[in-house]
């Protein structure tokens, strides 16, 4: 057992204490009966979904987390713009020149659509 398992074993144990958990197969068949997310006996949620379907949850999860990444990298830079494109001469960068307008029309879009977004609260510890 790797030590990252090891370690989420010991927290499990740790929170759950005596309270017996089900087997992932049985933590699946529960949340597939329910509807509901079952923890399992390794610390793991299970959806009861098709894992194609988690799948391809996992991969929006990854790809929105990359993107907003980026975006606080870029807000966060303290390089100067014209500085950084003119050091990318020493650097590979394929295509950076063809994707920075979409980018910036992409980046433009994503602006209008939180300014319009009342579900996100305005003055957050990053604004």
């Amino acid at each position: 057992m790797s030590t990252s398992k090891a370690r989420l074993r010991k927290i499990v144990n740790e929170v759950f204490g005596d309270v017996k958990l089900p087997t992932p197969s049985e933590a699946r068949r529960m949340a597939r009966a329910t509807g509901m997310s079952v923890a399992d006996n390794t610390g793991v949620y299970r959806s009861g979904f098709p894992p194609e379907v988690v799948a391809k949850a996992k991969a929006d999860m990854q790809a929105i987390y990359a993107v907003t990444r980026g975006i606080l990298a870029i807000a966060e830079s303290e390089f100067d713009p014209a500085e950084l494109a003119g050091r990318l001469e020493y650097w590979h960068c394929p295509g950076i020149r063809a994707k920075s307008a979409p980018a910036l029309a992409w980046l433009t879009r994503f602006a209008k659509a939180l300014e319009s977004n009342t579900r996100l609260e305005s003055g957050g510890p990053t604004a």
